[in-house]
């Protein structure tokens, strides 16, 4: 099994248990589909040439509360680590923007707001790439990003 893609999230403090349970639960669902193998083994061979390469991409996802965000000048940012031929995205979601949703309004505003980002900075990074097909990544991790 292949793996290109890695990702994760930090979840800050949720006073009411219900709204935190549920944030956690699309979070996770969204987590698992990024880190799915059998998604990433069935369309790795449309983006890779050389096998067993490094992971191309690293999601982090950070929900903080604004006021941490405005308190820490908290902000989104990318980098490609030419090293490890990685780009690193680690992007910052602010909670106050979901708490009050249904559980299928957070997932698909957290899809939508995660799918934005990404894929502006695929495009934005994607010559910087010697064996990730950033362009072709893109339209596959939006259908991916639909299934959640």
């Amino acid at each position: 099994m292949v793996r290109f893609i890695k990702a994760t999230y930090e979840l800050h403090f949720i006073a009411v248990e219900q709204q935190r349970q549920i944030i956690k639960r699309a979070a996770n669902d969204i987590i698992d589909n990024f880190n799915d193998w059998t998604w990433q083994n069935s369309i790795y061979d449309k983006l890779r040439k050389v096998e067993n390469h490094n992971t191309s991409l690293l999601i982090v996802l950070r929900l903080f509360h604004q006021s941490e965000i405005e308190e820490g000048k908290l902000k989104s940012y990318t980098r490609y680590i030419k090293k490890k031929e990685r780009l690193v995205i680690d992007q910052m979601l602010a909670l106050d923007d979901y708490l009050n949703l249904t559980e299928n309004e957070i997932r698909q505003k957290l899809c939508n707001d995660i799918c934005n980002y990404v894929c502006d900075m695929l495009k934005k990074y994607k010559d910087q790439f010697c064996d990730f097909d950033a362009m072709s990544f893109i339209p596959l991790f939006k259908t991916q990003m639909d299934r959640i």
